[in-house]
């Protein structure tokens, strides 16, 4: 018997530690005689795993150990689950850190367009309509910086390999061990739901940073703002 072909799966986990064998010439390589150590059972997409574990473990009993896919990989699951918990935790603190930007930002407005304000407020503008004028702003920020931030990110979620490549050829190193991550090169997946939560949580945010600034807008006593000027 000879090698006939070499296959590859793009996850390193497999394509180092699996060898397609005839069972008889695996049984006389492993002296086995006409035991065998495993049988994996392939099943439907819509069956549910947990059903079928069950249905066997009825079938073979204490005989023999029956566990599926995600079980046999358990480890490799709860680091995904793990890292995908903590890079929620950074978007949450980057989309934080812009909402308070936005604050600042605003708030810097409200003190350079004091007298602005109290023309206004002077010529008959109301409180709500100052309000709205600085929300309007604020929302107008944050959807900007949502838009470039959508198209950036899903221009680098589309070329994520792409770029990784380049950046190991110029700087000579390695990013995204296939030793430790198990793949040969980096997964994307574009989560369009997802994606509609993010740009939709970070306008929320956008639209409450705006509040205070302009609630300190509408409040603004236009004799007084007049008078500082």
């Amino acid at each position: 018997a000879g090698v006939a072909g070499i296959f590859c799966t793009g996850m390193y986990d497999y394509d180092a530690n699996f060898v397609y064998a005839p069972l008889q010439d695996a049984q006389r390589l492993l002296n086995l005689g006409s035991n065998v150590t495993g049988i994996e059972v392939f099943v439907r997409d819509d069956i549910p795993l947990g059903q079928t574990r069950r249905l066997l473990m009825d079938v073979v009993g204490a005989q023999a150990w029956v566990f599926d896919w995600f079980q046999a990989n358990a480890g490799f699951f709860s680091a995904i689950l793990a890292q995908t918990n903590v890079m929620f935790l950074v978007l949450t603190m980057i989309v934080l850190v812009a909402a308070f930007n936005i604050v600042s930002s605003l708030v810097m407005l409200v003190r350079t367009k004091t007298a602005d304000i109290a023309i206004l407020r002077t010529m008959g503008a109301s409180r709500g309509t100052i309000m709205r004028i600085f929300l309007l702003d604020g929302l107008a920020i944050g959807g900007v910086g949502t838009i470039f931030g959508v198209v950036l990110g899903l221009a680098f979620a589309r070329n994520i390999e792409a770029i990784r490549q380049w950046l190991q050829r110029t700087f000579d190193i390695v990013l995204f061990d296939e030793t430790l991550y198990l793949l040969a090169e980096m997964p994307s997946r574009i989560e369009w739901g997802e994606v509609a939560v993010i740009a939709g949580m970070a306008l929320i945010f956008a639209l409450f940073a705006s509040l205070y600034p302009a609630l300190r807008a509408a409040r603004l006593d236009p004799v007084e703002g007049l008078r500082r000027e």
